[in-house]
């Protein structure tokens, strides 16, 4: 079934995979929301729906490509890491599933457009390992990082990730520390300047702070289906999670650290939930990145993948599919 075939990467599983996409996306053709609101705090998520079309249509065709190239990109990264076996398509089909978990997913939103940056930042943070001199690694991830917070400010949380990574992979010292925040800083340097000449700068500072003080009210918007999906995600991570903590003496010491990286990134990924409110959709995507990881992960390192585990697969691609084209979305 699909995750045995996906177990290899020859030209049918890459059609075959574009073909999911695209199926999963159906109702961004046939029945589009409304483009997603722009924030203060997303200043390159503006420019960029400022400059497309306003039409949702139009815009679900570069955003699906988006997602498509995502996919690659991580699950090519996940091979150079050795988190996944060669010629393998598993982490491209599990990010695909995931990022396509709610209707309000199968469009251009700040999230997707940030893990363009948000991916090749966790394969330079993930490139440390080893290195005699990260410094071009560290400097590229955490640029790479502050890049993808103006798209999505709560990715500000990831920042930590790479600076948890200094200790667990032994890499920290104080030259490495300023160059991580030279990275943040070269950023925020040219919006800090930006608002300036806007004569901006004081109600945008006032902005940061209230976002990072204030915690919106959880007020859900979602049916039935939607919960139900969520709930097949959660048993098949739960059961990915436990497989890879128990069977962690398995690895070398290198993918060891790598997973307990991948695991402090799925904690400050949710993390960003209490910021959320009625967007809570929105940190899910953020975490569906390391929670994809995880899950396939699970299914390429199985000897044998039974019946079970492929009819509920199966089963959870349909769930998917259904909701994205029966949930209503406002």
């Amino acid at each position: 079934m699909l995750i045995r075939f996906f177990k290899s990467s020859f030209y049918i599983q890459y059609i075959v995979l574009i073909a999911i996409a695209v199926v999963l996306w159906l109702r961004a053709y046939s029945a589009p929301g409304q483009p997603y609101d722009t924030s203060d705090t997303t200043p390159l998520f503006n420019l960029l729906t400022g400059v497309l079309p306003a039409d949702p249509l139009i815009r679900s065709i570069p955003a699906l490509a988006l997602l498509i190239i995502e996919a690659l990109l991580l699950n090519l990264f996940l091979i150079r890491h050795e988190l996944l076996p060669k010629n393998s398509l598993l982490g491209a089909l599990l990010f695909i599933l995931l990022m396509s978990q709610v209707p309000y997913a199968i469009s251009l939103n700040p999230v997707l457009c940030a893990g363009i940056f948000i991916i090749p930042a966790f394969d330079r943070i993930l490139n440390t390992y080893g290195k005699a001199d990260p410094t071009k690694d560290v400097f590229s991830a955490a640029f790479l990082l502050a890049l993808a917070s103006l798209f999505y400010f709560p990715v500000v949380f990831l920042l930590v990730l790479l600076f948890l990574s200094f200790v667990i992979f032994g890499t920290f010292s104080i030259r490495i520390l300023f160059l991580a925040l030279a990275g943040i800083f070269a950023v925020y340097l040219y919006l800090l300047v930006y608002y300036f000449l806007c004569d901006k700068l004081e109600g945008q500072y006032c902005l940061y702070i209230v976002w990072f003080s204030s915690f919106p009210t959880l007020n859900p918007v979602y049916g039935i289906s939607q919960y139900i999906v969520w709930g097949m995600i959660a048993m098949l991570f739960i059961t990915a999670m436990l497989h890879s903590v128990t069977h962690m003496n398995e690895w070398n010491i290198k993918v060891r650290k790598k997973v307990l990286l991948n695991l402090w990134f799925i904690v400050l990924a949710f993390a960003t939930l209490v910021y959320e409110g009625d967007m809570l959709h929105l940190g899910l995507l953020l975490a569906s990145i390391p929670v994809s990881v995880v899950i396939s992960a699970y299914y390429a390192n199985r000897k044998k993948t039974g019946i079970l585990i492929e009819l509920y697969f199966m089963l959870l691609l349909f769930a998917v599919l259904i909701n994205n084209l029966i949930a209503p979305v406002c």
